[in-house]
């Protein structure tokens, strides 16, 4: 958050674990180190949000009022026995038929698990053009959510080529419901239209989120944007991007995740390609219509990686990877992660915000800690612009017409 109430106030929240990745929860402001582009920057305020006690996942809950369904995202539940809020964000249109089935099996187990707890949470599809959704106060609702979830026609791996099916169970375990499964032939311009969709709902949803006070959390399951593909959303002549001025291949991602730490979400990239399933009966044997799918439909493990790993760091998320973390434990240390933070204040100095032929200069952040064997997450930097100026430029709705 970049604030300007007669001097410029910069606020970033910060994740501190130990080595087994347990939150530190009594350090001081002396504890912190700050710089920004590589200079030490004076620390005005430190304070710590969470249980002092941290224990391990919470137990399922169930609305005690028996409402499955909270007021949309513009407001929160004010229940004070919530523990935040997440959104998963299931990219549908770039996530393989392979994929699709992983994310939905993953995430079945983990909401039969009592994975959410009695975190808020949404569930949306990039797919889905509004630019709204409803929260979910029980794990029930959580779970019809994920149930519902299915691979699309309209992605980027599913609009050429034909193959048949014999099997109609599989559109129940997670396939399409259509006659034909399409092969992965992917169209360029497909392909760019259904990243500008993908970057749109990242978007939207932060602005949702927006309203919503404390630290909240998006669950990106996604393959991957393309580096090399800058979403026109975010080119040169689109709002953000003029703003920002910034042509670079990373920066529509760069922009993305300026946008939410502004609003204090954070954005946690799952990519659920080869990864292990690590819950109960997760593992039972599929049909053999349903494994010649897999394998069809599977895209390389490492394409579209960075991507992801540049949104979570940019943010002082986590990126769950078959290399990191298993899926279903992976979810459990987002929701653990969401339960303690820091949040920091500094002054920038004026030239921070300064414009060089009228572009805001990117800031690099690095946050450490004066004890030994600790882990500090944080944004990686900030536009030199404010709040109010991000919030005039960034786009209101997700755009038709694809």
């Amino acid at each position: 958050m970049v604030i300007r109430v007669g001097v410029n106030l910069v606020q970033l929240d910060a994740a501190v674990t130990d080595a087994m990745g347990r939150p530190i929860t009594d350090l001081r402001l002396e504890d912190f180190n700050l710089e920004v582009d590589g200079r030490k920057q004076a620390i005005t305020n430190s304070a710590y949000f969470g249980d002092l006690a941290q224990a391990g996942p919470a137990p399922a809950h169930r609305d005690p009022a028996g409402s499955e369904e909270s007021s949309t995202v513009a407001k929160s539940s004010g229940d004070e026995d919530q523990d935040g809020v997440v959104v998963f964000v299931i990219d549908d249109l770039n996530l393989s038929a392979e994929g699709m089935h992983r994310a939905r099996r993953a995430l079945q187990g983990f909401a039969r698990a009592g994975g959410v707890g009695r975190t808020m949470v949404a569930v949306r599809t990039t797919s889905d053009e509004s630019p709204s959704f409803t929260l979910f106060r029980s794990s029930e609702g959580f779970a019809r959510a994920v149930d519902a979830l299915r691979f699309t026609l309209q992605g980027s791996q599913g609009r050429a080529g034909q193959m048949t099916t014999s099997d109609p169970g599989i559109a129940s375990r997670g396939w399409s419901a259509a006659k034909f499964l399409q092969a992965p032939v992917i169209n360029p311009s497909q392909d760019l239209a259904n990243t500008e969709q993908g970057a749109f709902s990242l978007l939207t949803t932060i602005n949702g989120l927006g309203s919503i006070p404390g630290r909240k959390a998006i669950v990106f399951v996604s393959e991957g944007f393309s580096l090399t593909q800058t979403p026109t959303l975010l080119g040169a002549g689109s709002p953000l991007g003029s703003l920002f001025g910034d042509s670079s291949n990373d920066a529509a991602l760069r922009m993305i995740t300026d946008v939410a730490n502004r609003a204090f979400v954070v954005i946690y990239a799952a990519d659920p390609r080869s990864m292990v399933v690590d819950f109960p009966g997760a593992r039972e044997n599929i049909t053999a219509d349903e494994a010649r799918l897999v394998t069809r439909f599977q895209a390389p493990a490492t394409q579209g990686e960075g991507s992801l790993r540049q949104l979570a760091a940019g943010t002082g998320g986590l990126v769950l990877t078959n290399r990191s973390n298993q899926l279903g434990s992976g979810l459990f240390d987002v929701m653990r992660d969401q339960r303690s933070y820091y949040l920091i204040g500094f002054e920038p100095p004026v030239e921070t915000f300064a414009r060089t032929l009228g572009k805001p200069a990117f800031h690099r952040i690095r946050l450490t800690v004066n004890r030994k064997e600790t882990r500090v997450r944080t944004r990686a930097g900030f536009y030199g612009v404010t709040d109010q100026e991000i919030t005039e430029h960034t786009p209101p709705r997700t755009p038709g017409g694809r």
